[in-house]
């Protein structure tokens, strides 16, 4: 075991895809933010962008141009975190070079189409046991027969459904039909329109009552990496409880849900309200017991670390749901990608992007120890 992982002085790459406003690019973002992060806390970092259109040269010498951005010599690389959606046509080609020249790669290509497609990551959760709502689901060139389909809203007794697009983000194409002719009809309709683009998949997902007034779920942001050891070593970086403005289903903060922060544990809790935020012990214990500040329950915690192991090295932001009639906390969908709402100046945002740092420096570590290779 190694026994300080951050005794290697490492050269990491973090690359993004770039040319829309950063702003509304939340890829990008995450990468500005990874890359602040990484130099506060002294790593060794370069940072290249490109459009998703850009083409791969590949120099004489061997080095990588990437569209019109810098000459890059990738063998003195120890280790890549690409920000780039498995979408874009350039991530494959770019990480084939990447491992070709003995550069490792956080979150690979499969760990991220896996979490960025709810079917891929609906086949994750089953193989796993991660519990998640009854779903049915199937791609554009794969359609259920009608009458599978018809089976299934049948067995479902909560009302609405819920119908989402294979691709869908922030909320987009996420429909609550009230009854089985409109869950059958807009199912449908978004296949022919997958079918037309042949691209995505249409699932159908049981509905989940959480809140007792308002619907909520929880965010929780984590991160996977190496011990010394080399086994997976799954963390949560940052949660929060997302609450649905009155009479909304939609608990995403693009639709004016309400965020509120979850300590990790007590402890945690603990050094950010006392030791960041000015309340003494005995303060921050009354408005513990009170309600008035919230440590996210174990069980979601448990259920978090598990499907975050299950998808294996990097980021994941997942969206888990509580049952209110037993309690049982679901799964909902994951994410490779932080969010624009979740992406915060503060001192809360910069916990997300900083643990997400060290997991990928830790892990990059171990694997160039672990590979004996000296650059």
């Amino acid at each position: 075991m190694l026994s300080d992982l951050g005794s290697p002085r490492l050269k990491l790459l973090l690359v993004h895809e770039m040319g829309i406003p950063p702003k509304r690019n939340i890829v990008e973002a995450d990468a500005l933010r990874l890359e602040t992060a990484m130099k506060r806390e002294g790593y060794d970092i370069t940072r290249v962008g490109a459009p998703p259109q850009a083409e791969i040269f590949v120099e004489t010498s061997g080095s990588v141009r990437l569209g019109s951005g810098a000459t890059l010599d990738l063998a003195g690389f120890d280790g890549a975190l690409l920000c780039v959606p498995p979408s874009v046509l350039w991530r494959a080609a770019y990480e084939r070079l990447l491992i070709d020249r003995g550069v490792f790669v956080y979150q690979d290509f499969e760990t991220a189409r896996a979490a960025s497609d709810k079917l891929r990551s609906l086949a994750v959760f089953n193989a796993n046991d991660i519990s998640t709502p009854r779903t049915l689901g199937f791609y554009f060139d794969r359609p259920v027969p009608a009458a599978d389909l018809q089976h299934f809203l049948a067995t479902i007794d909560a009302r609405p459904y819920v119908v989402k697009k294979s691709y869908g983000w922030s909320g987009h194409f996420v429909r609550f039909p009230q009854n089985t002719a409109e869950a059958e009809s807009l199912i449908w309709d978004w296949h022919r329109e997958n079918v037309a683009q042949a691209k995505g998949g249409v699932l159908t997902q049981e509905f989940i009552e959480s809140g007792e007034m308002r619907k909520c779920d929880y965010r929780v942001h984590t991160v996977v990496g190496r011990d010394g050891a080399g086994n997976l070593e799954p963390k949560i970086a940052a949660a929060f409880l997302r609450v649905a403005l009155p009479g909304q289903l939609m608990t995403n903060l693009s639709y004016g849900a309400e965020r509120r922060r979850m300590a990790l544990d007590f402890e945690e809790g603990e050094r950010f309200y006392v030791g960041k935020h000015g309340l003494t012990p005995k303060e921050y214990r009354a408005q513990v017991d009170a309600g008035d500040i919230s440590i996210l329950p174990e069980p979601i915690a448990a259920l978090a670390l598990r499907t975050a192991a299950a998808f294996g090295l990097g980021y994941l932001g997942q969206d888990i749901i509580v049952r209110r009639s037993d309690d049982r906390p679901f799964v909902l969908e994951v994410n490779p990608t932080t969010g624009a709402k979740a992406m915060l100046e503060g001192e809360e945002g910069f916990d997300i992007y900083r643990r997400w740092a060290a997991s990928f420096a830790r892990t990059v570590a171990y694997e160039k120890a672990r590979s004996g290779h000296s650059k």
